[in-house]
């Protein structure tokens, strides 16, 4: 009897470095994945099938919540997708098109998605000035403390290489 799961650890290896040698990535589930890129529409609406017959089935079994844990691994996508597609039918009542999605961008989510106002990239200039050597972290700090305005560190690190510090 031989031992296959030696095996099936090294075909994942070489997937993921296979997959990484042209730019790509795998999940969890060793679904090969552009990071970064959207799910195909047809991905997407595959995906939505399968989160109705999932509550379909919860609903005819008494349970209110669809498994998506069981759901990501039949899939083979992260569970924040299943989310984010089970919220776009519970919103929007069908699955939206990356071009959809684009187009009707009116809600800020993510990491910086809170613009600075002019106040805050002042204090940010008087905080570069006074301190050169302070951690984007500290400088997100000093901004809740003095305008109350919660960026993300990263907002700040972007900002370091945007037009606000050509002023200084």
């Amino acid at each position: 009897m031989t031992d296959h799961s030696l095996d099936y650890t090294l075909e994942a290896l070489d997937c993921a470095a296979f997959a990484a040698e042209h730019g790509l990535r795998t999940n969890q589930y060793d679904h090969v994945y552009h990071p970064g890129k959207s799910l195909e529409y047809d991905q997407k609406v595959a995906i939505a099938l399968d989160i109705v017959d999932a509550k379909v089935e919860a609903q005819m079994l008494g349970r209110e919540n669809i498994n998506i844990s069981a759901l990501a691994r039949k899939c083979k996508v992260e569970r924040k997708t299943i989310r984010k597609i089970e919220s776009e039918l519970n919103e929007h009542g069908c699955v939206l098109s990356p071009s959809d999605i684009f187009a009707n961008k009116t809600v800020q989510r993510g990491a910086g998605s809170k613009s600075l106002s002019s106040l805050d990239v002042f204090i940010l200039l008087q905080l570069y000035h006074h301190d050169v050597s302070m951690s984007c972290k500290n400088y997100v700090k000093a901004l809740v403390l003095v305008t109350g305005t919660l960026v993300h560190y990263t907002t700040i690190s972007r900002s370091y290489t945007g037009t606000i510090w050509l002023y200084s």
